[in-house]
């Protein structure tokens, strides 16, 4: 099992997963608030066929996508299809805080969508709420 998701990645399908419900499914002990500068935070390309892929399709599903009438399984089909097939343009890196996933971000041609003719677009940039405030969000951008 993965130390990051502690080999509970199955309960996003299995068990009504939310975002916030993070910290309480995929740790078996909670966060504990330390300091920024003893964190260790790395930031990665998401890989395809990873516990961490099928997190971030929650996450990007719940915060963005759900209530425009998009499913759980797009979400996670636009994230592969970024794994897969990674290029200058487009991509998805993921925080890893202390080896935890701790949010994502995408660089994309166009929204699902398109609203605008801005291109590329960083899209979905999501923190779990127990890393908020610590930078990572800031990493995240900086990688894009």
């Amino acid at each position: 099992a993965s130390r990051r998701l502690r080999g509970k990645a199955s309960l996003v399908e299995t068990r009504g997963w939310t975002a916030g419900m993070y910290r309480t499914r995929l740790h078996k002990k909670l966060i504990e608030p330390r300091a920024i500068s003893q964190m260790t935070i790395e930031i990665v390309r998401l890989k395809p066929n990873s516990p961490e892929l099928e997190v971030c399709a929650a996450w990007r599903y719940h915060a963005f996508l759900k209530s425009y009438g998009y499913s759980l399984s797009e979400s996670a089909a636009q994230l592969t299809k970024l794994a897969t097939q990674p290029d200058e343009c487009e991509t998805a890196v993921i925080a890893l805080v202390d080896g935890c996933l701790a949010g994502i971000c995408l660089l994309v041609l166009q929204e699902f969508e398109p609203l605008h003719d801005v291109s590329p677009w960083l899209a979905s940039l999501y923190v779990a709420p127990e890393y908020r405030k610590r930078g990572v969000a800031r990493r995240l951008v900086a990688a894009i």
